[in-house]
Order: structure tokens, then C-alpha cells, then sequence
């Protein structure tokens, strides 16, 4: 992941840990876009591969059921295997600022939740922050690929239009 994408997820939800980001969560990457929804273009997109859960992948999805600032979560089959994408709105100036120029954070609870989060344990996370060097953070706008199949809720089997219990 990207030095741009470790100053922003930390931002995204409180209940995110630096675990979540691991590859043994499922953990492909995160994104400033996905181009099949067009129309989200105020989130920041964390991917996990689930085609192979385990108890880590377990552990990271009851966390994320925690999150108070999921936007939207989809699953979508990308080259066959099923991802699934969630969606977090950039909440506030800084987490725009950051996403579209790669901006320190100005707020010192910001500030102070990214390096809580990597606890110096990443040294490009630790020489952004340090640094007085305003090109610190290179932006990375890496894009989700396009889907082949989107799994659709069947109507018929017990659910009325809409995805609502008969």
C-alpha cells in the first residue's frame, strides 16, 4: 500500500486496526476509485479477497461490523474470484485534502490517530510526518478493476422486490 493510502486509512474508521490490513485478512488494497460505481467519488474503496476465509478474515469481518462509517459494501467477482469492496466516505477536510493533494493532516487528533496506528513501525508513514518536505506523500490514484459478475439478491425465494422478507 502506498504512502498516500497508510495516511488516509487510518482516517476512515476507528475500529480499523492495522491488522485489517494484513494479506492473511484477505487484504488486496485500497483504492480512490472503483469504476464500476462512477457515481461514488467521495469514498476511499478497502478490497479483501474471500475466496479463502479463515479465522483471521473472520476476526477482521466482525470488526468491520463495527464500522460506523461504511458508506456501502459489495461483493464483485474480478477475473473470476469474489472480492468484497467496502466504501468509506471521506469524512472532513483533512481526509480531502489528503486523497486529492496529498496534504498533511492539519488536525492533531488526525495527526495522532495515523501514528498511533503504524506506531513507527512503518519508516515511509514515520519520514511523511517528520518530514518538512510538502511532496512527502506521492499520490496513488489506483483504481479497483472491473468486475466480471455482480451477485444479485434472487426474488422469488421468500423475498418480495427490493430485497424486503415476505
Amino acid at each position: 500500500m502506498s504512502t498516500h493510502m497508510k495516511f488516509i486509512v487510518p482516517l476512515l474508521d476507528k475500529e480499523i486496526t492495522r491488522w485489517d490490513l494484513k494479506p492473511e485478512t484477505g487484504f488486496v488494497g485500497a483504492f480512490v476509485h472503483d469504476k464500476n460505481r462512477p457515481g461514488i467519488d467521495d469514498c476511499i474503496f478497502l478490497m479483501y479477497d474471500i475466496s479463502n476465509p479463515n479465522r483471521y478474515s473472520c476476526e477482521h469481518e466482525s470488526r468491520f461490523a463495527k464500522c460506523t462509517n461504511i458508506r456501502s459494501t459489495k461483493i464483485e467477482y474480478i477475473k473470476g474470484k469474489p472480492y468484497k469492496i467496502f466504501a468509506f466516505p471521506l469524512i472532513g477536510k483533512d481526509m480531502r485534502d489528503l486523497r486529492d493533494k496529498g496534504y498533511k493532516p492539519k488536525e492533531y487528533k488526525n495527526v495522532v490517530r495515523i501514528m498511533q496506528f503504524w506506531c513507527g513501525y512503518d519508516d515511509d508513514v514515520n519520514y511523511a510526518l517528520l518530514s518538512n518536505n510538502p511532496n512527502a506523500i506521492k499520490l496513488d490514484w489506483q483504481i479497483i478493476p472491473e468486475y466480471d459478475f455482480r451477485p444479485e439478491l434472487q426474488i422469488g425465494s421468500g423475498m418480495k422486490k427490493g430485497g424486503i422478507p415476505v
